[in-house]
């Protein structure tokens, strides 16, 4: 990549909270050499459903806002557990503003299901999810033999781009969008395919699950080494600092 005449625009696809604290990391790391633009894809609405029956002795979180409609439903009154066993660091510091006490797989998905398979004395478990959720927690634990059930607590709303956005896609120049969920990448694919863009899509995966919803566009993807905020930055490093 050739050193920029102008700060180079990062669209942040994140729901808004998220999205602010990732644009306030990226100034802090980039100062002018960037332009965070916020262009929230989802938006969570949180949901009231009744709960499995049984008693359940450890949550399962899979992201900040399961940890949110949590504390939502506890205080709500439902009878949910106190201990959360938590996908990453984020989740888990989330979990325990909520009033949990809360384990961080460090990870992903995977991280977090061997994490409970490791301490099946934890159960019943009680995943709480959102309704588009991937990955089938609940089934891996129950073929391990563990006792699971699953709610959904929350959905993700889709969000249209805004004509800022638009008006960055449709300016010649490199544009930076880095994606952390298969269904934000879908949603950016979905609301851009067939449109004229100019821009040079460079593209940062959290994982190669949010890669491998890419695969139609006409663009450039690295992926993470972690699944993390931090390996996503270690990933932009070299795309903003490369000469």
């Amino acid at each position: 990549m050739a050193p920029q005449s102008r700060a180079l625009p990062i669209l942040i696809t994140r729901p808004e909270l998220q999205g602010q604290r990732f644009a306030r990391a990226l100034v802090d790391r980039y100062g002018a050499l960037v332009q965070p633009v916020l262009c929230p894809l989802i938006m969570p609405a949180f949901l009231s459903p009744p709960l499995p029956k049984g008693t359940f002795g450890a949550l399962i979180l899979t992201s900040e806002t399961a940890s949110i409609a949590a504390g939502r439903l506890a205080q709500s009154g439902a009878e949910v557990p106190k201990l959360a066993y938590c996908v990453g660091d984020r989740t888990a510091q989330v979990a325990e503003q909520q009033g949990f006490t809360a384990i961080s797989a460090q990870g992903d998905a995977t991280a977090l299901i061997d994490l409970v398979v490791q301490h099946p004395e934890a159960g019943p478990f009680l995943h709480l999810r959102a309704r588009d959720s991937r990955g089938d927690v609940v089934g891996h634990l129950q073929a391990a033999n563990l006792t699971a059930a699953d709610a959904v607590v929350y959905e993700q709303q889709e969000q249209p781009l805004s004509k800022v956005v638009w008006a960055h896609l449709e300016q010649a120049g490199i544009l930076l969008v880095p994606l952390f969920s298969p269904r934000t990448a879908e949603l950016f694919v979905k609301q851009i395919m067939g449109r004229p863009i100019s821009a040079s899509l460079v593209f940062v995966a959290l994982s190669s699950a949010v890669a491998d919803r890419l695969v139609d566009l006409p663009c450039r993807v690295q992926i993470a080494q972690e699944p993390t905020q931090g390996s996503v930055m270690n990933a932009l490093d070299k795309l903003i600092f490369q000469t």
